[in-house]
């Protein structure tokens, strides 16, 4: 019996011992690193000649760096001259604009680090976004074209649309719906659910958010598909909109300079919109 004690009393140490071990280890602590969680173009559909800018946020707490190549089907090449400024990985960001796009299909390969240390991944991201690119011709008879510059006015919290520069392609009148994203929550909401010629948005607190437009005509055959109720295919193109409700909030646009990219540029095929 004693010599069952003495065993168990041993066996008994031996946990608590190896209880001792384990418990004052120290466990490797978890990196948070930047993702992307909006990649927009300033327009769609892009067509061969025009150009396009992006806009990026991401979820993180901290500063963050971008770095942007286009593939053109046959090579990479670098469209922002190494890492851009540090900037809140929450306010939208935009890249430098692009040079004229030619017909075809591209990929845009988006970088993102934490500012001021070292990447995760040796190659110098901490994580990485790419979204497929599509460059068409025009068609007046079937396409609405949205590459000029958005008409907007702010009172307030209160945003307005008056319209589009320069839009056409289908015949109009032109109509407009409006979708918000909140880079701070990551959210989107959407204003009234009607096309209307200038629709506006009242946000319910003050801060910088990305306004996504989407733009149709009765004229256009997708007509059908919004009086549906048809989600998909329910317009003819979109306008991404950066909008700051206060005064106090940077809005930060690249100071890198746009590198050579000859003439190789096109069309986002968006996820969401």
């Amino acid at each position: 019996m004693k010599q069952i004690k003495k065993t168990l009393s041993i066996f008994m140490v031996a946990i608590f011992v190896m209880a001792g071990i384990l418990g004052n280890g120290t466990a490797k602590a978890t990196v948070l690193i930047p993702k992307i969680n909006y990649l927009g173009v300033d327009h769609s559909p892009l067509v061969v000649g025009d150009t396009e800018k992006f806009t990026i946020t991401s979820e993180y707490d901290g500063l963050v760096q971008y770095k942007a190549f286009i593939f053109d089907g046959e090579k990479w090449s670098e469209l922002t001259s190494g890492y851009g400024e540090a900037v809140d990985a929450k306010t939208p960001y935009v890249l430098p604009e692009t040079s004229a796009f030619k017909l075809g299909k591209y990929k845009l390969s988006i970088w993102v680090k934490r500012a001021g240390v070292a990447s995760v991944n040796e190659k110098g991201y901490d994580t990485f976004y790419i979204a497929s690119l599509n460059c068409v011709t025009r068609d007046n008879a079937n396409r609405v074209y949205a590459n000029g510059d958005a008409k907007v006015e702010t009172k307030g919290l209160t945003v307005k649309l008056n319209g589009i520069e320069n839009i056409g392609g289908i015949k109009g009148p032109y109509l407009y719906r409006l979708f918000i994203f909140n880079p701070t929550t990551g959210l989107w909401s959407s204003g009234a659910k009607e096309y209307t010629e200038t629709p506006s948005y009242t946000f319910k607190e003050a801060g910088t958010y990305v306004v996504i437009v989407h733009i149709n005509t009765v004229n256009s055959t997708t007509w059908k598909n919004y009086e549906a109720g048809i989600k998909k295919g329910s317009y003819e193109a979109w306008k991404t909109i950066v909008v700051n409700v206060d005064d106090g909030t940077k809005v930060f646009d690249t100071s890198v300079k746009a590198a050579t990219v000859g003439t190789s540029k096109c069309n986002f095929n968006s996820g969401w919109y």
